[in-house]
């Protein structure tokens, strides 16, 4: 299990100059390296490696043109087990001046991985003048939880998420500030000037960055809920190929289309690892149609579900998510005897 953590660096003026010409001198190489890739049609690492060694130009592969790439110089730097090591809470550092110790500032958060994972390799990155140090960290393996409760995840739009524990996370404000997002994208579209493009690239990012903040929040509270409650496997719907079978207006396909439920649902997986939570998929067809009390068919109104047969009124999203918390209790409930000996009748 791989943990990667930021350590917020705090190099002085001299060391901030060389980290810069490091910095300048990895993108330099990467784009040389990336000339020799597409003139010897090389994206092999190790015969990439062999070819830049010897001094010869570099390209890269860029899918099947083979175009030029070219790196930013603000580009983050790669650095192994050979060239940075961590003393005394500090790093240590080889630069094109020689090794620099560079001071950093580690939480308890930082320090307790630390203390309980190994270092391996790590990612010299720099936002606004300022200076980290993404640190990738190996963790035991955590054995798989004995608890046999399965915690029912649904998943949607107006509802983000809807667990068979009770809990719905609204999804009405991020779906508006995605709504604001996409007319703005529209009106710089329209605009097709050169700053209304590099407007655009900017609103891009700032917008999958919102989303990833909501969707880490959201998958670190669902996981937090099934280890509190004593679950040990969560069920999440299997959504593969869900955009092509939408059969919707252009409005609902475009909304729809720009969800990251995939993203989600990564998030609660390697979450879980951390406790030993496992993750099953299951086909989610009929789980908002059917009673999770009886288990009858019912009638859904957007989020209200009521059955017939038994009289049970529920938000529909949590009755969704219970009937995936039953099926995964029988998904993952043995099926019978393995390699069962044979018993002659006496």
């Amino acid at each position: 299990m791989t943990r990667t953590i930021a350590i917020r660096l705090l190099p002085t003026e001299p060391h901030a100059a060389k980290l810069a010409a490091l910095q300048a001198t990895y993108s330099a190489a990467c784009n040389a390296a990336a000339y020799l890739a597409v003139e010897h049609r090389c994206c092999n690492a190790v015969k990439l490696h062999h070819l830049a060694a010897q001094g010869l130009r570099v390209h890269r592969a860029n899918g099947r043109d083979w175009k030029l790439l070219t790196f930013r110089r603000e580009g983050s730097v790669h650095v192994d087990a050979r060239t940075f090591r961590l003393v005394d809470g500090t790093l240590s550092i080889f630069t094109k001046e020689g090794r620099e110790r560079v001071a950093m500032r580690l939480g308890a958060f930082q320090r307790s991985y630390l203390d309980c994972g190994a270092v391996r390799e790590a990612d010299l990155v720099r936002r606004r003048d300022c200076w980290y140090l993404h640190l990738m960290i190996v963790l035991p393996k955590v054995e798989r939880s004995p608890q046999t409760g399965v915690l029912g995840v649904d998943l949607g739009e107006n509802i983000v998420a809807a667990t068979s524990g009770g809990t719905l996370y609204g999804g009405g404000k991020l779906r508006n500030t995605r709504d604001r997002f996409l007319a703005f994208r529209k009106r710089l579209q329209g605009n097709g000037s050169q700053s209304a493009k590099q407007l655009l690239a900017h609103v891009s990012g700032r917008e999958s960055r919102h989303v990833r903040h909501v969707n880490h929040v959201i998958s670190a509270q669902i996981v937090a809920e099934a280890h509190t409650s004593g679950c040990g496997a969560i069920a999440l719907e299997n959504l593969k190929n869900i955009r092509t079978r939408i059969r919707m207006g252009k409005r609902m396909r475009t909304r729809l289309h720009r969800w990251a439920w995939s993203q989600l649902q990564k998030f609660v997986e390697y979450k879980t690892e951390a406790f030993g939570i496992a993750v099953v998929y299951l086909d989610p067809a009929f789980t908002s149609q059917t009673c999770s009390a009886c288990g009858e068919l019912g009638q859904r109104s957007r989020h209200r579900f009521l059955c017939n047969s038994c009289g049970i009124f529920a938000h529909s999203d949590r009755n969704a998510a219970r009937n995936l918390a039953k099926i995964g209790v029988s998904a993952l409930a043995p099926t019978g005897d393995v390699m069962r000996p044979h018993v002659a009748a006496q």
